[in-house]
């Protein structure tokens, strides 16, 4: 075996060592240069497409027009909390999908979410908080999905594989990273992590591309989103000093809000927020160290080295200002993929989602079954089971409206329910009396895609919500004092998955009970069903019509003498339930004839006065 000399030896060793020292060096100066690459990737794009610059000038000043507007006297106490549903992609190459590499940890993920939410709200004994009399809480807040976008539950993480060493910041890699995983952007926030090419530790897209008309598609809903290295993501795991505390995604969630640099990317440029000193250039400074060389009207200022925004290192920032918070939350509200978010249901609690036909009895020994929930905002009198009396049935449902829940609200909500390519429909038993005294309780029918937004599908309250005679104590319905109410859900097609939630308003009268809910799908072929039959003057005749689709809908209605005595036709109908107003028909038999779509169903009708 042959032996080096050790003098020999040793000038190897420390030449191997100046090779190695050297390579690090260049590559610390080259990521302390590039950093972000938003603007790198920006300006490529507009030279492929040079409509991109007027968009991104026509948002700044659309933005700036919104922050000269009118404003409070000081912020609002109430000023309402933004939650940004986040899907975290990793794109890794392991070829076993083991967590390694840039595979990354779920705790790393978890501690990256809980970095932002330290920073954009400015909380207090986090690396987040600081003093200064600009800074500013965005009361923005990101939370991990736990709702996919075909409603099942989710850890909010995907995890893809792919053979690439590392991910270019272009045009065409980023396209193509962004189309191994993707989520609706109008949805969530989609945060890829990778293994960015050298010198970059992250990038997004700004809040552009938003329909303006001759936009070309780059830059569109399936790019939009966050880049991050995962040497400079999260704490932990694979984050690499001095950018391991997570302030990267900080920085580049602050463009995707549409803030910029604070030197404007230019020498002591415009970051078109006022209270952020003008700064020279970036600062890539470890020791935290403010200075800057802008004339500020004959005095030089201080930059804001600390700012989120600058190139600093991560143990070095914790602001953002006032100015920058108000052009956030700015466009938060006025870009439309941003303000869509709003009401994401994202960030819903679902356990899993249930198909139709989806009945509910109330007959089981846990008395509600599985995910239907009620809601008790006041922690006052609410929904409760009746074991004693329903429909048909020995259980229902019911709430007791008297002077302790005056003006509450209660909510019935069902699991979340897969509508996808459906037509529903619902039916439920309702019992209600009238009660001698002024006034009514209201029962609201409502429907939601998410868990944020719910829209009222049927009002009922006073004569309509009155199902039997009056009363002069709390009902407790016979068989003959529940009717049958119908609803249609059209409303809820094509949509991945709804809820749908029975909402009682109290005015304090009476108890409202409910039973043998059945929420189904509707036949592709057409079903017509007049209540109630006989008719009478004032109540009017409902007509359910249901069929598969969106058609044209002729009804007609005639006499025994074969005279025609109603025709209408609606183009471009859903299944509905029409009312129609018999009020100055003499007593007698009528033909009913509705068609849709070369259907025709005909039916009797009396009407009865």
């Amino acid at each position: 075996m042959h032996i080096l000399p050790y003098t020999l030896y040793r000038k190897m060793k420390l030449r191997v060592f100046l090779i190695l020292f050297i390579a690090f060096y260049a590559a610390t100066l080259a990521a302390q240069h590039h950093h972000c690459g938003a603007d790198a990737l920006e300006e490529e794009k507009r030279k492929i497409f040079p409509a991109r610059y007027a968009e991104h000038e026509k948002i700044q000043d659309q933005v700036q027009q919104i922050l000269k507007g009118p404003k409070p006297a000081k912020i609002s106490a109430t000023e309402p909390v933004y939650t940004i549903p986040v899907v975290v992609h990793v794109v890794h190459n392991v070829p076993s999908g083991a967590i390694a590499g840039n595979n990354i940890p779920d705790a790393q993920i978890l501690a990256q979410i809980q970095v932002l939410n330290e920073d954009f709200r400015r909380k207090s004994g986090t690396n987040g908080f600081n003093n200064d009399p600009v800074g500013a809480d965005v009361n923005i807040e990101f939370c991990l999905a736990t709702m996919d976008p075909s409603g099942n539950f989710t850890t909010g993480i995907t995890r893809t594989y792919n053979s690439k060493n590392f991910f270019n910041v272009s045009f065409s890699d980023e396209n193509l990273l962004k189309s191994l995983a993707y989520w609706p952007s109008d949805q969530y926030l989609n945060l890829w992590v990778c293994r960015l090419e050298p010198g970059y530790l992250g990038y997004a897209q700004y809040p552009n591309g938003n329909g303006v008309p001759g936009l070309p598609p780059d830059g569109g809903a399936e790019t939009d989103g966050v880049v991050i290295d995962y040497r400079s993501f999260g704490k932990g795991g694979t984050a690499q000093s001095p950018y391991n505390l997570g302030r990267t995604p900080t920085h580049e969630a602050g463009h995707w809000l549409g803030l910029d640099h604070i030197w404007g990317d230019t020498y002591c440029g415009n970051d078109w927020v006022a209270d952020t000193p003008p700064d020279e250039d970036p600062n890539d400074d470890l020791d935290c160290y403010d200075s800057s060389d802008c004339d500020n009207n004959g005095s030089y200022n201080q930059d804001m080295i600390n700012n989120y925004m600058d190139y600093s290192a991560d143990a070095c920032m914790n602001i953002f200002t006032i100015g920058q918070k108000t052009r956030m939350r700015t466009v938060m509200e006025t870009s439309p993929r941003r303000m869509a978010l709003l009401n994401s249901g994202g960030c819903c609690i679902a356990t899993g989602t249930v198909s139709v036909p989806l009945e509910e009895g109330f007959e089981d020994t846990t008395f509600l079954s599985a995910g239907w929930i009620i809601q008790n905002p006041d922690s006052n009198i609410t929904w409760e089971n009746n074991i004693t009396t329903g429909y048909n049935s020995t259980a229902s449902i019911f709430i007791e409206n008297d002077s302790a829940n005056l003006g509450e609200m209660d909510y019935l909500t069902t699991p979340f329910i897969r509508f996808s390519d459906i037509r529903p429909f619902m039916e439920f038993d309702l019992a209600y009396a009238q009660d001698p005294l002024a006034g009514s309780d209201t029962l609201v029918i409502s429907y939601s895609p998410n868990c944020k937004i719910w829209t009222p599908l049927l009002t009922l309250s006073g004569n309509q919500l009155i199902t039997t005679g009056t009363v002069t104590s709390y009902l407790t319905p016979g068989q003959a004092d529940w009717k049958r109410i119908k609803v249609s859900l059209a409303a809820l097609q094509n949509k991945p998955i709804g809820r749908i939630r029975f909402e009682n308003r109290s005015g304090n009268r009476n108890n409202i009970y409910i039973d043998n809910i059945n929420i189904y799908k509707v036949s592709e072929n057409l079903s017509v069903k007049p209540y109630p039959n006989p008719a009478s003057a004032g109540s009017g005749l409902n007509v359910e019509i249901l069929f598969e689709g969106e058609e044209n809908i002729t009804l007609q209605m005639y006499d025994m003498l074969g005279q025609k005595i109603l025709e209408t036709t609606e183009m471009n109908q859903i299944s509905q339930i029409r009312n129609i107003n018999v009020d100055g028909l003499s007593r007698g038999i009528y033909i009913l004839k509705v068609s849709v779509k070369g259907q025709s169903v005909t039916k009797k009708v009396l009407v009865n006065y």
